[in-house]
């Protein structure tokens, strides 16, 4: 029987995940006898749990993606004719921040009081047509 290293039928890739998704990296290998499958990060031994899971086989799955897994994953496999292994990093940018000022407020403010006092001249104006059954075809 011959035997086979393990070699790369689908390597991970690069993925950009915000805090709190769900990311999956593939890894797809194959070799004479059947190669193992682990999963490593930033060289440490990815431990399966309800958090990290292994899929499918050899896809790791990293449900509700925190800053701290940033890093480099290596899927690595192995069978007595030897091992390959593939890398890929997980980049968590920090979510997008707007600074809301007291300024930005203040506009904010001016234009709900604009909008709210165009719209009571407006129902006035519908008004006072009502009553006197003329109409205003602009309103200054």
């Amino acid at each position: 029987m011959a035997i086979i290293p393990p070699w790369f039928l689908n390597h991970p890739s690069n993925l950009y995940a915000y805090e709190s998704m769900d990311i999956e990296f593939e890894c797809a290998v194959s070799g004479k006898p059947v190669p193992t499958v682990n999963w490593m990060k930033n060289g440490d031994v990815v431990i399966p749990s309800d958090y990290f899971q292994i899929v499918g086989g050899s896809n790791l799955r990293i449900l509700g993606v925190v800053k701290s897994d940033e890093g480099f994953y290596q899927c690595v496999a192995e069978n007595e004719a030897g091992n390959a292994q593939s890398s890929a990093q997980l980049i968590v940018p920090k979510p997008e921040v707007k600074l809301i000022t007291t300024e930005s407020v203040r506009e904010i403010q001016s234009w709900l009081v604009r909008d709210s006092e165009m719209a009571l001249s407006h129902k006035q104006i519908l008004i006072y047509t009502l009553q006197t059954d003329k109409r205003y075809d602009s309103c200054d």
